[in-house]
């Protein structure tokens, strides 16, 4: 009994102590249960490499990533776009649209404006570097080029086609003779009344080079602007520059007016008959004829003359086959003529010369071209003369620019002989290190042709004989990025691409002459059989008015080609992240692949291309309609092209999880995974909550932020062949399965099911 006191004393205390025990332990379970978790992009290693932030810079620059992709998505990806774009140098400046391409290449031509500034003087040595230096010199003269200069030279020009009605006297009109002028105009200043004389190849095994017969042009950008209301301002715009150019050759008051109005509805007849061909049942496309059978069904128009003047060291007989891209086209060009009064007919012809002109002649006839541009593209100052003489520059000579920008040794000229600079042919430059940007292009290439393949065997809605024979093609696909390394060890072959090129430095002008017998030399020799190197280098720089290509294709050696630039810095490096470059160059390799490839491997009864048979499922997004059918084909390609890479990220990120490689990519002895900087990624400054995936769809989404003249934005899909990139955008974020998806957002309506 009297130990009881002392029990109880001691067990109110370890009661307490009990219940407190208990208390703390529910606590701690609860703060482990509730403890605030530390994400896993929080823990993981954030990369601080000048790569990973310069690609940080440039996603960062134009996304506004406060905003969430679900709220507002184009906020998301391009929300800062336009206001960067307002404090731009090029704000006001660029036509049309501004846009991700307009961004790289305004980039682009900065960065060449300096390497022609920086280009050694080389004497009197007509090889390229001189050449380059040469014409950027003579453009930057323009501005102080005299008005009467000038004319003397466009003067020059119509003379050789005869005359001009309005400065000479009637004699000119009667002995003015248009089948001589459109046998001059064409081969020797590169202008195209009424048709077109150029190269191609034929779309069938084993794909032989054909000279090749198209519609001409006219003066505005494309035929839907000839259907525009008749007090449209772009249509009065056009028609005050044709008479402020008349007034500026000495052609004034009522003559001028005249002339201004009968070559635009001149033009307008030609347009009208061109649409209502195409419009018409049982079209003639791609015939193959011979020069005789041509000149028997449309004798009016000198095409067998013009075809001999255009390639004079080439035997030209009635036996010489032609491709024939609309028969109907040339027929009714024909009969326009036969109904044409020889004044208007004199006046259209002159004014196809003088459009290669006006570009490269005095102020006085370049501003009024400048104010009709205003009223086109929705510009509201003029081209620095900087950048239009170094985009002349670049698009005049793009091989030259590009050569010398692989390989500045060729720059190194060597010792100076009796006044010139002697040039050893045989001079190696380049050695061969590892690039191991081109390295990872291949890598994303292959695993792209893949993927694709792979695609295809799932797309239900294709045809199986189309199946079959595109993979066929896939499966030996070749691939080659830029110049061939053999081209850029000496300097031999560059100097005889230009030989055909002779520098004027008097007048800029006068240049044209030469870059059309340069144009015509290369022209002709695409007509023989050429071996892969050459064939490589005419498909990326065809010539003849057309720009360098990014991308391009070969059918008869089956080889998929990209431009260098496309493989380089700021567009892509392989130091940055890979989602990044499969956004861009692998939603490029993808396109290249559908577009090039597929219609080779694949001839439809109609010709047409095997994805976008269903246009309807795309009218909702699209302001404009209906759009033309390659607009279309441009909208379903892209579609499956970002898919397509999408999926190629997801399963190449397997690949290196477990170290398996790329099939049928060559890969050069030294270049991996490791060296190519795929393993142990880090995470990226400013986007560490960004997986790989997200990155691809925002890096994507990105290369569609845009800034349009909206009065443009409804002719874009003609001019370009391609919408508006707004548009486009909506269309790729609601129809492309994996962006809403990946990024927890609602998928939306999709309707389009023909999309790989």
């Amino acid at each position: 009994d009297e130990t009881k006191p002392v029990e109880k004393k001691f067990k109110l205390p370890f009661l307490i102590a009990c219940i407190v025990a208990i208390a703390f332990f529910i606590i701690i379970l609860l703060l482990v249960a509730f403890w605030p978790r530390v994400p896993s992009y929080l823990r993981g290693e954030l990369c601080v490499d000048k790569e990973c932030l310069d690609a940080s810079q440039q996603m960062l620059l134009w996304a506004d990533v406060s905003t969430g992709p679900c709220e507002n998505t184009y906020r998301w990806a391009c929300g800062r776009f336009e206001s960067e774009y307002t404090k731009h140098h090029f704000f006001g400046v660029h036509k049309g649209e501004w846009n991700f391409e307009a961004f790289h290449e305004y980039e682009e031509i900065k960065n060449l404006d300096f390497f022609i500034s920086s280009l050694p003087q080389q004497g009197y040595a007509n090889n390229p570097a001189t050449i380059l230096k040469g014409l950027y010199k003579s453009c930057r003269e323009l501005e102080t080029l005299d008005k009467n200069q000038g004319n003397a030279q466009l003067k020059k020009a119509i003379n050789t086609l005869g005359g001009w009605t309005l400065l000479h006297t009637s004699k000119t009109l009667e002995m003015w003779d248009y089948r001589q002028a459109l046998t001059r105009i064409q081969p020797i200043h590169g202008a195209y009344p009424f048709f077109k004389v150029s190269v191609g190849h034929l779309d069938t095994p084993p794909y032989n080079p054909i000279i090749t017969l198209t519609e001409g042009e006219v003066g505005l950008p494309h035929k839907v602007y000839y259907s525009l209301a008749n007090n449209n301002e772009i249509l009065d715009a056009y028609k005050m520059l044709l008479r402020d150019f008349a007034i500026n050759m000495g052609i004034v008051g009522v003559e001028a007016e005249q002339f201004a109005d009968e070559v635009f509805h001149y033009e307008k007849r030609i347009v009208t008959k061109i649409l209502a061909v195409e419009n018409s049942e049982n079209r003639r496309l791609n015939q193959v004829m011979t020069l005789g059978e041509i000149s028997k069904s449309i004798p009016l128009l000198p095409i067998f003359e013009t075809v001999q003047a255009t390639f004079p060291n080439t035997k030209i007989t009635e036996n010489t086959r032609i491709l024939v891209q609309d028969v109907g086209v040339i027929e009714a060009m024909s009969r326009i003529i036969t109904s044409s009064d020889v004044p208007v007919l004199n006046n259209f012809i002159v004014w196809s010369l003088a459009r290669r002109f006006l570009p490269f002649m005095s102020r006085e006839y370049r501003l009024p071209m400048e104010k009709f541009e205003t009223f086109l593209y929705g510009n509201k100052t003029a081209t620095p003369q900087w950048f239009f003489c170094s985009k002349i520059v670049r698009d005049w000579m793009p091989f030259a620019v590009d050569t010398l920008r692989q390989n500045p040794d060729l720059l190194k000229v060597p010792t100076r002989r009796y006044g010139f600079y002697d040039e050893p042919k045989d001079y190696h430059f380049v050695d061969h290190p590892i690039d191991l940007n081109s390295e990872l292009a291949k890598l994303i290439f292959f695993h792209i042709r893949n993927t694709l393949k792979e695609s295809l065997e799932y797309a239900s809605w294709m045809n199986d004989t189309h199946r079959k024979a595109i993979i066929e093609k896939l499966s030996t696909i070749s691939f080659q990025i830029g110049i061939p390394e053999s081209v850029l060890e000496t300097n031999e072959y560059a100097n005889e691409y230009y030989d055909q090129f002779v520098l004027q430095n008097l007048f800029f002008v006068e240049n044209l002459e030469s870059l059309r017998r340069l144009e015509k030399a290369r022209m002709e020799k695409r007509l023989k059989k050429l071996h892969a190197i050459d064939a490589i280098i005419a498909e990326l720089y065809p010539g003849y008015g057309e720009r360098a290509k990014s991308t391009g294709y070969l059918p008869d050696f089956n080889i998929a080609i990209i431009s260098k630039k496309l493989a380089q810095e700021p567009y892509f490096d392989y130091r940055y992240p890979v989602a990044l470059n499969f956004a861009r160059l692998g939603v490029v390799v993808a396109d290249l692949l559908l577009k090039s490839v597929t219609p080779y491997a694949v001839k439809n009864s109609n010709n047409s291309f095997i994805f976008g048979e269903n246009p309807e499922c795309i009218s909702d997004y699209v302001e404009e309609k209906p759009l033309p059918n390659f607009a279309i084909k441009n909208i379903f390609s892209k579609l499956s092209s970002t898919h397509v890479a999408f999926t190629a990220l997801t399963s190449f990120l397997d690949l290196l999880e477990s170290s398996e490689p790329v099939v049928g990519a060559p890969l050069t002895e030294g270049a991996n995974y490791e060296s190519l900087h795929l393993i142990n990624k880090k995470l990226q400054p400013g986007l560490r909550s960004y997986d790989d995936k997200k990155l691809f769809i925002l890096a994507s989404m990105q290369t569609h932020c845009s800034v349009s003249f909206e009065a443009y934005k409804k002719f874009k899909p003609y001019v370009e062949g391609q919408i508006a990139e707004s548009e486009l955008f909506r269309l790729i974020w609601t129809q492309v399965p994996h962006t809403s998806q990946e990024m927890s957002c609602s998928e939306g309506s999709r309707t389009c099911s023909d999309i790989l």
